[in-house]
């Protein structure tokens, strides 16, 4: 059961949430603005991008919690990233190079740790051995 503190942590760390995306949006478009742009962008359009971005983004959560609910998993993983951008071939390719690349990682890094296990498993059967 959610009590008032925690619906207001809630709400105030959304609203942080909130804010964060609007500063990112406003720094993006001035970062455009001052390249070689020669047309302003106006305020209340960056606002407009701002809520559009924050809009999307929750949708996109919405959509992978989904995913995720409907694979009967509580966690949402690669697989429901990459059903999400199945209609965005190049992003969908990126995220999938990605996500080979970070899987490749662990299963060295598996690899190395089962290595050095039996190299430790080793040197103690040895030294065992010597006593």
């Amino acid at each position: 059961m959610a009590t008032e503190d925690d619906d207001m942590d809630n709400l105030q760390h959304r609203q942080r949430l909130k804010a964060s995306v609007h500063h990112t949006v406003v720094r993006i478009c001035s970062e455009l603005q001052d390249d070689d742009s020669k047309v302003p962008i106006n305020n209340s359009v960056m606002a407009a991008i701002a809520e559009t971005t924050w809009r999307y983004v929750q949708d996109v959560t919405q959509d992978l919690e989904m995913f995720a609910k409907h694979a009967k998993r509580t966690t949402v993983n690669a697989d429901d990233v990459k059903l999400l951008l199945r209609k965005c071939p190049k992003l969908l390719e990126h995220i999938s190079g990605i996500h080979q690349t970070h899987t490749e990682s662990k299963v060295k890094q598996k690899k190395k740790t089962a290595t050095k296990k039996k190299s430790s498993a080793a040197a103690v059967a040895d030294s065992d051995e010597e006593h």
